[in-house]
């Protein structure tokens, strides 16, 4: 089994097979080392060695193991910065994915500033190697990260700003079939979306699901199966970023685009394996479990309680395994426990939706306490106004 299917495999075995696996790749990664401290080294066993070293990267954070990962990746960058693409022209631009992968791995060990700092690193060293046409890596990979990263800390106008820019027609890769790219747009809608703007986000969105059509349907038949999966779950992100951006006013169209994007997600899960995270530093539990919460607001909207309560209740124990993952989904969470608590409430299980509120509660008081920006104290404030409103309609109603 090659370094590429071991790393694949890790999503799908239980915890023992995972170790047993990364033992195998650490074996791998061991021999390289070895091979590539000789003078005598081939170009070819040192692009072998970084490729090693990248699936075992990613097998130890898919497998939970973060700072295995952030050490793995500190020796990935050190090893490209030591050697100059004149003498190994395969490393040009993998320093700037090298950079962006260890700004994900701080994210998701809660080191805030200093994934911030990573991910800008990486977008400025990727920027130069494209001004110097020397990138000929993962697309649009450390942009994608730096976005994400600015958006979920509350930064969304740096995101915005980044996004408009990285999306922009001038761009080089936007006329090609580069894959994160797909992200990228969706990502744009998700962005103008928090902000309010839903003219812009409205356009972006129906940017996004047509890109992602075209380049589904025209290529679905001579891609891999992991590949064509990749597509559909862009396409389901964009999908529900479109979903957001029709709610409210068009309720029919918003609910159709929730369910195709939550289909989606149901007929990929199975089958991705590594390549979600190696392209877009996107989870596939994190887009499933957004696809479902969109899903199950549209439905409650509807009328239609008892499928939108099953939606929402699978978006949070989604959301559960991410935490477990990396605390940093832990506002996901309590967003998704707010959506389910609402959805019980509606179809009159008082009791039930007061104890998820608590919860809700009890998660945004503790990312309250460590830090005072405004994204960690602003949903504090709502979800105990929610709370209070609860309990006090239920004590009048006794």
């Amino acid at each position: 089994m090659c370094c590429l299917q071991i790393s694949d495999s890790l999503v799908a075995v239980s915890h023992p097979e995972q170790l047993k696996l990364l033992e195998t790749l650490e074996e791998l990664v061991c021999l390289f080392r070895k091979l590539t401290n000789s003078s005598r080294v081939s170009l070819d066993a040192r692009v072998h060695f970084m490729d090693v070293l990248w699936c075992y990267y990613w097998g130890q954070w898919v497998s939970g193991r973060l700072n295995d990962a952030h050490g793995t990746g500190i020796e990935g960058a050190q090893y490209i910065r030591s050697h100059t693409t004149k003498s190994v022209p395969a490393f040009a631009g993998k320093s700037p994915e090298w950079l962006a992968a260890q700004a994900l791995v701080l994210f998701d060990l809660g080191r805030i500033p200093d994934a911030i700092t990573a991910a800008h690193e990486a977008y400025s060293t990727y920027q130069e190697e494209i001004d110097t046409q020397s990138y000929l890596g993962f697309d649009c990979f450390p942009p994608l990260i730096l976005a994400i990263i600015l958006r979920q800390t509350g930064r969304e106008s740096e995101a915005l700003w980044l996004l408009e820019d990285a999306t922009s027609p001038d761009k080089c890769w936007a006329q090609g079939d580069w894959t994160a790219f797909h992200f990228l747009l969706a990502e744009l809608a998700v962005i103008y979306v928090e902000l309010e703007h839903f003219q812009l986000a409205l356009r972006a969105a129906k940017t996004a699901v047509a890109a992602c059509r075209d380049r589904l349907y025209k290529w679905d038949d001579c891609e891999s199966g992991s590949t064509s999966s990749y597509y559909k779950l862009a396409l389901a992100y964009a999908l529900t970023a479109l979903s957001k951006c029709l709610s409210g006013h068009r309720s029919e169209e918003s609910l159709l685009a929730a369910e195709e994007a939550a289909r989606l997600c149901r007929q990929v899960m199975p089958l991705l394996g590594r390549v979600v995270a190696w392209l877009t530093g996107l989870r596939p539990q994190e887009i499933t479990a957004s696809a479902l919460e969109t899903y199950s607001i549209q439905l409650s909207t509807s009328g239609e309680y008892y499928k939108a309560l099953a939606n929402a209740e699978q978006a949070t124990n989604l959301h559960r395994e991410l935490v477990l993952m990396a605390e940093r989904y832990l506002p996901s969470l309590a967003n998704s426990l707010q959506n389910f608590a609402s959805i019980l409430w509606e179809m009159g299980r008082r009791e039930d939706s007061i104890i998820a509120l608590e919860e809700a509660v009890q998660i945004r008081s503790r990312l309250a306490s460590v830090g005072s920006e405004q994204y960690l104290t602003a949903p504090l404030e709502h979800a105990l106004g929610q709370l209070e409103k609860c309990i006090l309609i239920t004590k009048h109603s006794e």
